[in-house]
């Protein structure tokens, strides 16, 4: 059995002269996640689901975020943000919003334990 992780993170974020408070809860994929492009023997424990909520809601052409999200922790520092789509992980293009979340995420998910709630 993996240990499951979940733990939530807030901060703020300044898009386009605009000011967004920013909510993630990150908790370990289900061990019953399946991927069809993806190994997921060799990421085991390093799969991530992540729900984001931004006050006021994000612009749509900054980012679609209403879904959950997939975060892989990858060998080498090879980090991949992205969903599911059929089973099918579809990476994110990479956007500053999308980066300041994913080093937001991997920062946390670095400080020991499997539990937390986080303000940065």
């Amino acid at each position: 059995m993996i240990q499951t992780t979940i733990k939530s993170l807030e901060y703020e974020d300044l898009i386009q002269d605009q000011e967004y408070k920013v909510k993630a809860f990150i908790s370990s994929a289900p061990e019953e996640l399946e991927l069809t492009n993806i190994d997921i023997k060799e990421n085991k424990g390093f799969i991530f689901k992540i729900s984001v909520s931004t006050e006021p809601k994000l612009p749509v052409h900054v980012e679609d975020i209403d879904r959950d999200l997939i975060y892989i922790i990858g060998n080498g520092g090879d980090n991949r943000l992205g969903y599911l789509n059929n089973d099918t992980f579809v990476e994110l293009e990479e956007n500053r919003f999308l980066q300041g979340l994913e080093a937001n995420v991997l920062s946390i998910l670095l400080i020991a334990g499997d539990t937390g709630n986080f303000k940065i």
